[in-house]
């Protein structure tokens, strides 16, 4: 392959996935957005890379470009897959709202049961984060802080996983918050 085609692919390839990043923005964190502003530096530092080197093809000149036009497609990576986290992640919060009564959540846990992707969901000010942790590493759940408001289907939900988990595992769910109570 020329040097050529191999600066064009790795430019179309950054191009693909920084235009991907800006049509998808919502909800885009810190990280995510310095992310995005160092892959905007190195997609102006990939433009007049790649004009220096039509002017002239040296090997120091193609390295160079070379170089940073992988920079902007790991940059560009980097920002996909935390954008292409956030869309599921919204997507998930989409579903968990349409569980509005116990019965829509005794039907949505014999699914999720079926699928083997259990979800627990969390209430409060903010997120415990050892709970979760606990809960994810522990029960392999799927954990969903969804703030203040106590929702009654999602505790019913909640109470059948907690029902589960006691049954199969012979567990008891919540053994492990006594650590935080001594």
């Amino acid at each position: 392959m020329t040097r050529k085609r191999i600066i064009f692919w790795l430019i179309v390839v950054s191009g693909a996935l920084y235009w991907f990043n800006l049509e998808m923005e919502a909800g885009v964190t810190l990280w995510g957005e310095q992310v995005r502003l160092a892959s905007f530096a190195f997609l102006i530092l990939t433009c007049i890379s790649v004009v220096i080197f039509l002017l002239g093809e040296s090997k120091l000149v193609f390295r160079s470009t070379l170089i940073i036009a992988a920079i902007f497609l790991i940059l560009n990576s980097l920002l996909s897959s935390e954008v292409t986290y956030l869309q599921y992640r919204s997507y998930q919060y989409s579903k968990i709202y349409e569980i509005k009564t116990c019965e829509l959540a005794e039907k949505a846990f014999y699914k999720d049961l079926e699928n083997g992707d259990l979800r627990y969901f969390t209430f409060g000010l903010g997120e415990h984060e050892p709970t979760r942790d606990y809960l994810e590493d522990k029960y392999d759940l799927e954990v969903f802080h969804v703030g203040c408001v106590v929702d009654n289907s999602l505790i019913c939900y909640n109470e059948l996983v907690e029902q589960h988990i006691a049954k199969e595992k012979q567990l008891d769910f919540w053994a492990f918050m006594d650590q935080w109570e001594e």
